[in-house]
């Protein structure tokens, strides 16, 4: 190293130390540098566990999603899922998940991992997290307090209610009050009863039909009489409902049966 590379470092460093001494600058204490990347790992964390519930409940829109009706409103596969799926939802996973990727990114060591692996570990954990939530019943319970609590949530996302409660359009839900002989008597969705002819209908082993249940019902309503022939009878809601119990009725339900 010759005797002006020499001078130049020598410059540069007192022109770094003269900033230094100006703008009085002190090292940061390692428990507040310890303190921050606490902080930081936190954040991360907790935009992991964001982005699991965000995903435990488009697993549960995506198995209620309505599948067995596409073709009755003539709709093909890719049709039916752009129109219903749970953008909020899935919008909400991938911030987290991005946001967690920022936080893991800029711990001490973050530096030293590839994006890819950080992206990909934080998603495959992301999704892992999330599948166990929805198996304990977790989406479903996310689901339901949204509806519950944010009016605006059903205008968001695609209202199955009002969907399954148009019998002149053939889709027809509500609670089983009782059945005798092939007739099931329905209050619906809005409060109405109905009188359900079921003496056609392939009934599948995994739907039950028995009191207080909640079903949806594709047939063809019988005018003037607030009577309806059942076709295809399915369960309200399918899936795990794990720790959180039996499914709830829908919010709107719950306005008309104050013992539910």
């Amino acid at each position: 190293m010759n005797k002006e590379q020499n001078s130049n470092i020598n410059d540069a460093s007192k022109n770094i130390l003269d900033k230094i001494k100006e703008n009085k600058i002190t090292p940061k204490p390692k428990w507040q540098f310890r303190l921050e990347q606490v902080g930081i790992w936190a954040l991360a964390v907790l935009s992991l566990i964001i982005g699991a519930k965000a995903f435990a409940v488009i697993i549960f829109r995506l198995v209620n999603n309505d599948w067995e009706i596409r073709e009755h409103l003539g709709r093909s596969l890719l049709n039916h899922a752009l129109l219903t799926l749970p953008y909020l939802w899935i919008i909400v996973m991938v911030l987290f998940i991005l946001l967690a990727y920022y936080n893991a990114r800029h711990t001490k060591k973050g530096y030293r991992y590839s994006v890819y692996g950080i992206v990909i570990g934080t998603v495959v954990v992301s999704l892992f997290l999330g599948g166990i939530l929805y198996s304990t019943g977790f989406g479903y319970e996310i689901d339901f307090l949204f509806s519950e609590n944010l009016s605006g949530y059903q205008k968001i996302m695609p209202n199955r209610g009002e969907f399954w409660s148009q019998p002149e359009a053939g889709f027809l839900s509500g609670e089983v009050i009782s059945q005798k002989g092939s007739n099931l008597m329905l209050r619906s969705f809005d409060g109405e009863i109905w009188t359900v002819d079921i003496s056609n209908t392939n009934i599948p082993d995994f739907v039950n039909i028995n009191k207080g249940s909640l079903i949806r019902i594709i047939g063809e309503i019988v005018e003037k009489e607030k009577k309806f022939i059942a076709k295809e009878i399915f369960p309200w809601s399918a899936g795990p409902n794990g720790l959180f119990g039996p499914p709830r009725p829908p919010h709107f339900l719950m306005r008309f049966n104050p013992y539910l």
